[in-house]
C-alpha cells in the first residue's frame, strides 16, 4: 500500500502557527533580542498567510549567533523594532496550535520583547517538534537540519526564520504521519506526547537568601563563596546590583571586586553569603 501523505485528518479544521525566530545571543536576560521573526499560518491543508521581517535588535549581533545567522548589521538597518511588529506577531499565534523546533528557546525570547513592548501573549498550545524527536525517534542527531535530511526533506538554508519556519511545518506533517501510525488518533494526544504548555509563561518565585535581599536593600558589599560550573570554589567580594530572573535558573548581578568587572552568580551556586563586615 502506498503511504499517505500530508496531515492526519484529524488536522482538518485546525490552525497551526509555525513560529521561528533568530536572535543576537542565547540569553534575553543577558540583553539578547530577537533580531529575525518568522510566522507562517496553516490550515486545511493550505498555508494561509506568512509573515517574515528582520527587526533591529538594538544591540550587535554576537559572533557566535552571526556564525549560526549570518545576519549582518547592514541587513537590519532601518528595520522594525520588536515593539512596532509585537501586536502583529502575538495576533498570529492567537487561536492557533504553536508549533516550534525548540520552542522553550524560542519563547523565552518571545516573552522577553512582548514584556519590553507591553503587549500580552496569548495563551497557546504548543508542539515542540524537537521534543517529539527526542521522545519518540531515534535521530542521529535532533538538529532541524538533520532531522529534515534524515526524513529525506531539503531543507531551504537553515537558521534563518522563514527558511526554518517551512522546513519545521515539513518535518512536523512527518512526524505526525509517523506517530499516526503508531496509534496518535487527535489532536490533544500529540499536543500531550510533545509539550502540552511552556513553564515560561508563568513567572516563578525567587527564593533569596537574607544577606543577599540586605545587602541589595541596603547597597552593602557582600561576600560570597561560591562554586562555577565546572566545580571550582572561589570567595568573592561583590557590590549587588540586581537580582535577574532566567529560564533556566535566578543569577544575581554584582560588581565583582576579584574579576573588576559586572559578573552574574547563580543563586544556586552560591554556598555562603554574608554582609562584609571588613
Amino acid at each position: 500500500m502506498k503511504k499517505k501523505k500530508g496531515f492526519p485528518d484529524y488536522l482538518k479544521n485546525r490552525s497551526l502557527a509555525v513560529f521561528d525566530l533568530e536572535t543576537t545571543g542565547l540569553n534575553p536576560n543577558f540583553g539578547d533580542r530577537v533580531c529575525e521573526v518568522a510566522v507562517l499560518k496553516w490550515r486545511n491543508g493550505e498555508i494561509v498567510k506568512t509573515f517574515q521581517t528582520l527587526v533591529e535588535p538594538l544591540r550587535p549581533v554576537s559572533p557566535g549567533a552571526f556564525a549560526v545567522n549570518g545576519i549582518t548589521p547592514a541587513m537590519l538597518m532601518g528595520k522594525p523594532l520588536f515593539e512596532e511588529i509585537a501586536r502583529e506577531v502575538a495576533s498570529l499565534l492567537r487561536d492557533a496550535v504553536v508549533v516550534c523546533h525548540n520552542a522553550p528557546f524560542d519563547f523565552k525570547f518571545l516573552i522577553a520583547e512582548c514584556q519590553i513592548a507591553g503587549v500580552k501573549i496569548p495563551e497557546v498550545r504548543v508542539i515542540d517538534t524537537l521534543a517529539l524527536a527526542r521522545e519518540h525517534f531515534q535521530f542521529y542527531s535532533n538538529r532541524l537540519g538533520e532531522i529534515a535530511k534524515n526524513l529525506g526533506i531539503r531543507a531551504a538554508r537553515e537558521h534563518r526564520a522563514l527558511a526554518d519556519v517551512k522546513t519545521t511545518l515539513r518535518v512536523f506533517q512527518n512526524l505526525a504521519r509517523r506517530l499516526e501510525e503508531q496509534g496518535v488518533r487527535d489532536l490533544e494526544q500529540l499536543i500531550n506526547f510533545s509539550v502540552e504548555y511552556i513553564p515560561y509563561l508563568k513567572r516563578r518565585e525567587i527564593p533569596v537568601p537574607p544577606e543577599i535581599e540586605e545587602a541589595l536593600g541596603k547597597k552593602k558589599l557582600l561576600y560570597l563563596k561560591y562554586v562555577s560550573a565546572d566545580g571550582e570554589e572561589t570567595e568573592r567580594l561583590v557590590e549587588p546590583l540586581e537580582l535577574i530572573t532566567a529560564w533556566d535558573a535566578v543569577y544575581l548581578k554584582a560588581f565583582c571586586r576579584l574579576r573588576k568587572a559586572e559578573r552574574h552568580f547563580r543563586l544556586d551556586r552560591i554556598v555562603k553569603a554574608g554582609i562584609f563586615k571588613g
